[in-house]
């Protein structure tokens, strides 16, 4: 379940403009959340949706043979997936229980992994739904290390 980073977390209704603890680089990194995802959040809440779900996809795609540099200074092809050993894109979604997406992020090279993905499209908003409206979020073992309840995948 994604809980709030922080006991200081803004109490308001609205997408707040900053926390009030922001000192955890992974916060800083989904932080402020997206309008767009909170908006979402919230129509799922007054749907009556109890739970959110969070999940990320890599999809087939041509080469686009984009070069990076890695932190050890090797080069390497971003859009390779090593999971699925080809060229990927990566695209998180969250759903509702039953499926029904509600969410998409824009899509990232295969190489992104799918926590650091969610940091940038979409947990500085699931963090907002647990604490303000009370909308826990479900992920799978991918996501360890973002608060999340982590279920058998």
């Amino acid at each position: 379940m994604i809980a709030p980073p922080s006991p200081h977390w803004p109490a308001t209704t609205t997408s707040p403009a900053s926390p009030a603890t922001a000192t955890s680089t992974k916060l800083s990194r989904c932080w402020p959340p997206k309008p767009r995802t909170c908006h979402a959040l919230r129509q799922a809440k007054t749907d009556g949706v109890a739970y959110v779900i969070l999940d990320g996809k890599l999809f087939c795609c041509d080469g686009l043979g984009e070069k990076a540099t890695s932190v050890k200074g090797t080069t390497f092809d971003r859009w390779y997936s090593g999971e699925h050993h080809g060229q990927d894109g990566n695209i998180q979604a969250v759903t509702t229980p039953d499926g029904f997406p509600i969410w998409a992020s824009p899509v990232e090279p295969g190489s992104v992994h799918d926590i650091t993905a969610a940091e940038h499209h979409t947990l500085g908003a699931l963090y907002w739904a647990a604490s303000q409206l009370d909308l826990p979020t479900l992920a799978d073992g991918g996501y360890q290390g973002t608060a999340a309840e982590c279920t058998p995948g």
